[in-house]
């Protein structure tokens, strides 16, 4: 006889012939978990299985965390483009209306949004007689140096 926990074990003979410590309970029987000095199961193996359990928790909010974290850069940066289309749009949308652009390069910060309008002439066919600029503009936030937009078109001059 030994004594563990605040009762004694016995060695019995299980199903495979292996002898394996078996514990008296309150009631008389035997069983094969051990017991404390209150009569229940050592809370070792609860605390054991806790900390497993919130490691694992940590680990899955982690990912979710990031997911969510990923998604709003995501959106933000989507947002973020198409401010930058719509000013992009509406300053190439004043220049095809003025009825003359000069030569050159013009720039200005609308709404948080950078943009550089730059109007040169093209000559793809001077066979043609027809006078045309290719007008291009850039668009991208204040506070970064690349850009969000580029957009290039070809116009008659005026």
């Amino acid at each position: 006889f030994s004594r563990w926990g605040g009762g004694f074990f016995f060695f019995i003979k299980n199903k495979s012939s292996f002898f394996w410590p078996a514990f008296p309970t309150p009631g008389g029987s035997f069983s094969s978990t051990p017991l404390d000095t209150n009569g229940s199961v050592e809370k070792g193996f609860a605390l054991a299985e806790t900390l497993v359990a919130t490691a694992i928790i940590a680990a899955m909010l982690g990912v979710t965390f990031q997911s969510i974290e990923s998604g709003a850069r995501q959106t933000r940066m989507i947002e973020d483009r198409r401010q930058a289309m719509l000013i992009a749009q509406s300053q190439l949308t004043a220049v095809g209306s003025a009825q003359s652009t000069s030569l050159g390069e013009t720039s200005g910060i609308t709404s948080g949004i950078r943009w550089r309008l730059s109007v040169q002439p093209y000559r793809a066919n001077e066979q043609s007689g027809a006078k045309l600029e290719l007008v291009s503009l850039t668009a991208g936030l204040e506070r970064e140096k690349r850009d969000l937009v580029i957009l290039k078109t070809i116009r008659v001059s005026r």
